[in-house]
């Protein structure tokens, strides 16, 4: 018979699955064109059975769905068709994507940046950085696994604001009276920890405090003393990578117990400048730094002659950490990838700079020190399983930077620029498809 299809046909072949796909060859080859498409479809998405996933993977949708501007707030979305050529935004994690097949167009984007752990709050006043929050969804117990002992990455630490400069003397009268003291410039404070990956895998320590403040300068009967400059703040930790191996096994069961990657610590404000004393004789000191304030007040002048010292100056804010990138998983038959599918972090938001301490006729006020900036948010995950992969396309988990530092302030006695935050730690991105 012409269409008999003997098995022992297969030859040269031993390996069994090698022997399946050749007979599957030879069968095609022998059925009318009308059904080989079809028939090849089935092989195909059959082969997403070796991802671990079961058919009817996408639950047997038959939604075509075009998109130019979206946003996905479900966790598990499913289609027969996702044609994106705008920007499709993934605003729950984890997300799961199910379709026959998914088409991203050139300048197409499918985005989930930012859906993991939040950033830590910048620090204001006295107060210290809040640390990035966790990657994992809390487990904080060896007996409460699987997100005890591993995770993706971890956050970016943020960086301590800088000293106030102390303010300068007021100048006395040359004889036996002398002018005030400048006011000493205030200190900073601790900026947040980067976010953990998992409850054993802690993120990097902000930057420290400086402390204690600089001293203002001594009053004398001639000219008086000089404050002393306010020092740098501490530049946050580094976030790192914590995923080890790109196995569908080890990436799929984050979904269960994960965010996304981890966020930045919070930046610390910068401390204010103390005021600068008054001249000439009975000339009042300056007031010490204040947080929150915008400076020591500089002293009243002397009942003789002379002018009333300067204020300092105002610390800059700290900057806030950025966001860890979420948990995005793509099931398709086909993918076509032309554009770019993302879960990077967010970056850390810059420290502000400090304000100028004022240059009056008595004692200069200190400078503002500049604001500690955030860390930046770790990456998430984004995995694409696909049983034929015609474009793989641009697929990130990137670390988000550190917010940079900020600036001291210029004018008056000098102040310390803040610290830097941490970059966060990268995630990972994988495309793996049966047929390419």
């Amino acid at each position: 018979m012409p269409n008999r299809f003997d098995w022992d046909d297969v030859v040269g072949v031993t390996n069994p699955t090698e022997k399946l796909h050749a007979a599957i060859a030879r069968l095609q080859s022998r059925i009318p064109s009308s059904l080989a498409g079809q028939m090849a479809s089935v092989f195909s998405t059959s082969a997403l059975y070796e991802f671990g996933i079961r058919f009817p993977y996408n639950n047997a949708s038959t939604t075509r769905l075009e998109v130019s501007s979206a946003s996905f707030s479900n966790q598990v979305n499913y289609y027969h068709e996702l044609v994106v050529s705008g920007t499709l935004t993934i605003a729950a994690t984890p997300c799961f994507i199910f379709a026959d097949s998914v088409t991203i167009s050139s300048g197409g984007l499918i985005d989930a940046n930012g859906q993991g752990g939040a950033g830590g709050a910048a620090g204001a006043g006295t107060s210290t950085g809040s640390n990035g929050a966790k990657a994992d969804k809390g487990a904080t117990i060896l007996t409460d696994p699987p997100q005890y002992s591993y995770g993706i990455s971890t956050g970016g630490a943020g960086g301590s604001g800088g000293s106030g400069g102390g303010g300068d003397a007021g100048d006395g009268d040359h004889g036996s009276q002398t002018g005030g003291n400048g006011g000493t410039g205030e200190r900073s404070y601790a900026a947040g920890d980067g976010g953990a990956a998992g409850q054993t895998l802690p993120g990097p320590s902000g930057g420290a405090a400086q402390t204690p403040g600089p001293a203002g300068g001594a009053g004398g009967t001639g000219f008086g003393g000089n404050g002393t400059a306010g020092s740098a703040g501490n530049a946050g930790g580094a976030g790192a990578t914590k995923h080890e191996i790109d196995l569908v096994g080890v990436a799929l069961r984050y979904y269960l117990s994960h965010k996304g990657g981890a966020g930045g610590g919070g930046g610390t404000e910068g401390g204010t400048g103390g005021g600068g004393g008054g001249d000439a004789a009975g000339g009042a000191s300056g007031s010490n730094g204040t947080a929150g304030s915008a400076g020591g007040a500089g002293g009243a002048a002397g009942h003789v002659s002379g002018g009333a010292g300067g204020a300092g100056g105002a610390g800059g804010a700290g900057g806030a950490g950025g966001a860890g990138g979420g948990i995005l998983v793509i099931c398709c038959n086909s993918l076509n990838n032309e554009g770019t599918i993302r879960a990077n972090g967010v970056n850390g938001s810059a420290g502000s700079a400090g304000s100028a301490g004022s240059t009056p006729g008595g004692g200069a006020g200190g400078a503002g020190a500049g604001g500690g900036g955030g860390g930046g948010g770790s990456g998430g995950m984004a995995v694409v399983l696909a049983a034929e992969s015609l474009s793989d396309g641009t697929i990130t988990a990137a670390a988000a930077a550190g917010g940079a530092a900020g600036a001291a302030g210029v004018g008056g006695r000098a102040a310390g620029a803040g610290g830097a935050g941490g970059a966060g730690g990268a995630g990972f991105a994988l495309v793996l498809a049966a047929t390419r």
